[in-house]
This record gives structure tokens, C-alpha cells and sequence, in this order.
């Protein structure tokens, strides 16, 4: 699965780098033909990534749009895991 949703990030900053402008989730959804939660599992990934930015509109709508070349250095990048304590 997460192999699978790896490919499916690359299709969508392919299909934002292509077309050069913001999309919706579900018009990601149907140019690239896979299901909804998917999608939104490697939007989630690419946007902790520093790679696009999410934003919701006016009618709860989630917008994807690629993160402009000059503020990718920028961004910081968390990739340390949270840890948990457990109660013993």
C-alpha cells in the first residue's frame, strides 16, 4: 500500500507540473483514476513532505498547488517519528 501510494504522489506532481496550475482533489481524482482516499493519503504525504500546499476554500473544498522552486529549501521538513510514551 504505501509503495502504491507513492506512485500515485508522483502521478500528482506530475499532472500539477504538466497543467501548471492548482486542482481540487476531486479533479485529481479524475485525471488520475484512483480512489478518493488514496489520493488524499499522498496528498497528506506530499504536503508533509514540503512539496505542494494544501488549503480548503470557501465550500470546504481542498486545493492542491505545487510549492513554488524558491520556498522548497525554505520549508522545514520534520522526518523524525513521534514517540509515544507508554503507561506502564
Amino acid at each position: 500500500m504505501i509503495t502504491h501510494i507513492g506512485i500515485v504522489a508522483g502521478e500528482i506532481l506530475n499532472l500539477l507540473e504538466e497543467f501548471d496550475r492548482s486542482f481540487r482533489v476531486d479533479e485529481i481524482e479524475f485525471f488520475i483514476g484512483e480512489p478518493y482516499e488514496v489520493i488524499l493519503m499522498s496528498v497528506g504525504w506530499l504536503t508533509r513532505q514540503g512539496l505542494i500546499h494544501l488549503r480548503e476554500d470557501d465550500i470546504d473544498e481542498f486545493i492542491v498547488s505545487l510549492v513554488p522552486e524558491r520556498e522548497k529549501n525554505r520549508l522545514p521538513i520534520n522526518h523524525s517519528r513521534r514517540r509515544f510514551d507508554v503507561p506502564s
